[in-house]
């Protein structure tokens, strides 16, 4: 080939490419000098005219048949000052790989090129066809596969890893064949435009790409891989890039997992009434849902320090200290706990809300954080105070019952036996006279007045309570001595000569009050009682309007009690033996309930001794499902000889098995009484026969006024008719049990909440 020197650079490239690259032999020969010698190492033979050239770059060729690529750019080094010595070299792969150099001698002097083809010695050839495999094997180890392709529209592959083609599922021959090389017909279509974007985005601001996209394999499965390679550009002009595939697949099933269940997060935030939290017990760093600020209108706090502040009124007082236990609870490892408190509003109105909290350990074991759920329970506890007051209080005066002042003084002295108390018995000096020359409604009015001006004089601790028609009684707790329960019996004497009602004195208007102290830790509370009980008697035989301690001395002088003898009446005008046997069913009821640890072991407990106090065939709750068009027979008790119905009555569907109108039943007060079940709805009679039901009577269970269930009292014996005294305590009953049985439907709905909410969490890390 003769050429000038400074064309050097340029032939080499243009003679490379043609022989090496584009195998154009018509551009390889208008490059060759017409007496060109081609020195052939490997043939052993020198080829010195175009047409043996052309005939030994074809056998090449044939042994040969695939490129890969160009490792080195030329080198050049100085043979001497005439002579310059060019090498390249060149990696072809065929049946063995095989690397040949190319080698150009220039003659400086004339100008006149000469091309030597050589391979190396056999013991160099070994130890480089080693190096060459061991470099190409460890790219084919690794995971995801390596290529590289042009930036063409086609994105042409010019070189592919075996790990390559074990990622697609491509033979080399069927990627030439069935795709014609083309890399962008592995891209799966739904991602090219935005894929192609992204490449052009992130090559204005540099060589390096990294992308994730869909691939599409061989059996069209689409598998998410991660696209890393660099934009490089050869000595030809020719622009391509370098990449490496990772699939990704598995790593996106869990990206898309983690989004729905955020996803499922976002929607739990937005649907619920209730208030979620996160704290983080290293940083004291408190994260709270969008409801506290919606439920108490102002933005929550953000450590556990500023609840406590007294400044920020977070929290009412009495419910500080229980905060702080909880605290100090979770800071030491105690996995759930659970309380209820009052959150003050932007009002600073009390909210009474259910706290339930999940502690996260560290792999150590060590708690980290913890995940808790505030729910509002502001109306159920008023409606439990409401049903605990109406089983406790007389709805006259709202002073405690008789069967409560019993239960509240005997456990408090059994908690604080050393405390100093005292118990009063006030007995209304000729009330009957009040009754008689004004009449009964006068005389309520005048109760009702005089207990209210009595109230305000104790303090809230204190237990006030009606033990008869006009008998009251008052334990003071934890006095100094018995100089205030004197003055305090001072000042209720003083209250009744002052005491006017509608603007009017009531003349001869006046009390006699008997006092016991606890002196002795071991007395009881009927030992008081009695003690308070016989100092009133004392005083009522003396000319009553005045007050008396009791007193071992005025015992034995001036006491003539005979057992038996009591100067308080219990009786209750109001009030019959059979109401007052119905209220301590209803008063049983709640505490029992209140103070249980077991709920469901007692409601099937309270169906038993409310079944056999009224005797009835069977006593059960049935309950709707969340969607409210079944309802489920959950709890039941049956007679003797009565024979259980609860399998047979599960998903009961309101519209087809109950004609769509058994709820119709209920009158306003959620109550349906049926003497004989043969006047109703065929369809109903249907499901009530088989039981041998004659007649029944049903409450609703019902949350902000929408039916969620019943509780149920049949008679399979015979028509009963129950008086409205037993439809009032059952219903009573049922009221009782309906608060506690939606207590327990919002517990299961929160522990299911909290258990999602903690899955989510556990995804999120």
């Amino acid at each position: 080939m003769k050429t000038s020197a400074s064309l050097v650079d340029s032939c080499i490239n243009r003679f490379i490419q043609s022989l090496f690259v584009d195998q154009d032999w018509d551009t390889l020969q208008s490059l060759l000098d017409e007496n060109i010698r081609w020195h052939s190492a490997e043939a052993g033979t020198v080829f010195t005219d175009k047409e043996a050239i052309h005939e030994h770059i074809q056998q090449q060729r044939r042994r040969h048949s695939e490129l890969l690529v160009q490792t080195t750019a030329p080198v050049c080094s100085q043979l001497d000052d005439r002579y310059q010595f060019i090498t390249v070299k060149v990696l072809m792969q065929g049946e063995n790989w095989h690397t040949l150099y190319l080698s150009l001698i220039q003659d400086c002097g004339s100008g006149l090129f000469c091309f030597v083809q050589a391979a190396p010695a056999q013991s160099s050839l070994n130890s480089l066809q080693h190096q060459e495999l061991t470099l190409t094997f460890l790219p084919d180890q690794m995971p995801g596969g390596i290529f590289h392709c042009l930036f063409d529209e086609p994105l042409t592959l010019l070189q592919t890893s075996d790990s390559f083609l074990q990622l697609t599922g491509y033979t080399r021959e069927e990627i030439s064949t069935e795709l014609n090389n083309s890399f962008r017909a592995l891209i799966d279509p739904r991602d090219y435009e935005n894929t192609l974007k992204e490449v052009q985005e992130q090559l204005s601001h540099g060589s390096d790409k990294e992308l994730q996209f869909r691939l599409l394999r061989k059996d069209k499965k689409p598998i998410w891989v991660l696209d890393k390679g660099r934009y490089l550009q050869d000595e030809w002009g020719r622009q391509y890039f370098c990449c490496i595939l990772v699939d990704i697949t598995e790593t996106k099933k869990i990206q898309e997992e983690l989004r729905l269940s955020l996803e499922r997060y976002e929607i739990i935030m937005k649907q619920t009434r209730d208030i979620i939290f996160e704290w983080n017990l290293a940083t004291d760093q408190l994260l709270f849902s969008d409801n506290w600020q919606h439920r108490l209108g102002y933005a929550p706090p953000a450590t556990t320090a500023m609840i406590l502040n007294k400044s920020k009124l977070h929290l009412s007082d009495e419910h500080r200290n229980l905060f702080v236990s909880l605290r100090d609870q979770i800071l030491q490892g105690q996995p759930v706990l659970e309380g209820e408190m009052q959150l003050l509003d932007w009002e600073y109105q009390p909210i009474w809300y259910r706290v339930r909290i999940t502690t996260q350990f560290d792999a150590l074991g060590h708690p980290v954080k913890a995940l808790g759920i505030l729910t509002d329970i502001d109306e159920e506890k008023y409606k439990s105070q409401l049903l605990l007051d109406k089983a406790q209080k007389d709805a006259l005066t709202q002073y405690y019952n008789k069967e409560t002042v019993q239960r509240l003084i005997e456990d408090w002295l059994a908690q604080y036996p050393k405390a100093f108390n005292a118990l009063m018995i006030i007995d209304i000096d000729d009330f009957k006279h009040v009754n008689d020359t004004l009449g009964h409604l006068f005389g309520d009015a005048f109760l009702i007045e005089v207990t209210s001006r009595i109230h305000q004089l104790f303090r809230s601790e204190d237990i006030l309570g009606r033990i008869g028609g006009d008998e009251f009684l008052i334990f003071l707790k934890n006095i100094p001595g018995p100089s205030l329960a004197e003055r305090k019996a001072q000042e209720i004497l003083e209250a009744f000569r002052t005491f006017e009602i509608r603007n009017q004195k009531i003349a001869n208007v006046s009390c006699s009050i008997g006092i016991a102290l606890t002196t002795d830790s071991r007395l009881s509370y009927h030992q008081l009682f009695q003690r308070a009980d016989q100092a009133l008697y004392s005083i009522k035989n003396q000319g009553k309007n005045r007050y008396a301690f009791y007193s071992e001395l005025l015992r034995s002088e001036t006491f003539p009690l005979r057992d038996g003898m009591t100067a308080v009446n219990t009786r209750i005008d109001s009030d019959t033996n059979q109401k007052n046997a119905y209220a301590q069913v209803s008063d049983y009821v709640f505490s029992t309930l209140y103070n249980t640890q077991n709920l469901e072991e007692c409601i099937e407990h309270i169906l038993e001794v409310v079944g056999l106090h009224f005797n009835v065939s069977r006593v059960y709750i049935f309950e709707n499902s969340e969607d409210d068009r079944f309802c489920s027979n959950t709890f039941e008790w049956c007679n003797a000889g009565i024979l259980p119905e609860k399998d047979a009555l599960q998903r009961v569907s309101y519209e087809e098995d109950l004609n769509g109108n058994y709820l119709d039943n209920f009158d306003e007060n959620g109550i349906f009484y049926c003497p004989d079940i043969m006047t109703l709805d065929p369809k109903h009679i249907e499901i009530l026969e088989p039981q041998h039901i004659k007649s029944l009577l049903q409450c609703a269970i019902q949350d902000q006024g929408v039916i969620k269930g019943y509780i149920g009292f049949d008679e399979c014996q015979e028509k009963r008719l129950w008086d409205q005294d037993q439809i009032d305590v059952l219903a009573h009953v049922a009221e009782i049990l309906s608060v506690f049985l939606l207590k327990r439907r919002a517990e299961k709905r929160i522990e299911s909440l909290q258990a999602q909410l903690s899955q989510s969490e556990s995804t999120r890390r």
